[in-house]
């Protein structure tokens, strides 16, 4: 199986470490309508939404950073049908809400 675990619609980098002198965020509102992925018809674990941005400080150290609220998603598909994958991170999970098909 051709493993996608480290692709995403959307990448997040960010440790919580640097001072940009403002609040950093992400958009309150992701729409994601229409995304096609050509990932061969390769049978695989799918494409994360969000990726994960690694040490648990980006939301809680000195110089944090906002979520996005929600994530629209439609029109979803992919060479092999594969479905996207959901977040691994429980923070994303307890505080995104992702709606489909709206």
């Amino acid at each position: 199986m051709n493993n996608l675990s480290g692709v995403s619609i959307v990448a997040t980098n960010n440790n919580g470490q640097w001072d940009f002198l403002l609040p950093v965020t992400m958009p309150h509102t992701i729409t994601i309508d229409g995304f096609y992925v050509m990932d061969g018809g390769i049978e695989n674990s799918g494409i994360q939404l969000v990726t994960n941005p690694g040490i648990g400080t980006a939301l809680t150290g000195p110089f944090p950073y906002a979520l996005t609220e929600t994530i629209f998603i439609r029109n979803y598909s992919s060479t092999s049908e594969t479905p996207w994958r959901h977040f691994t991170n429980n923070i994303f999970i307890d505080n995104i809400n992702v709606v489909e098909q709206w």
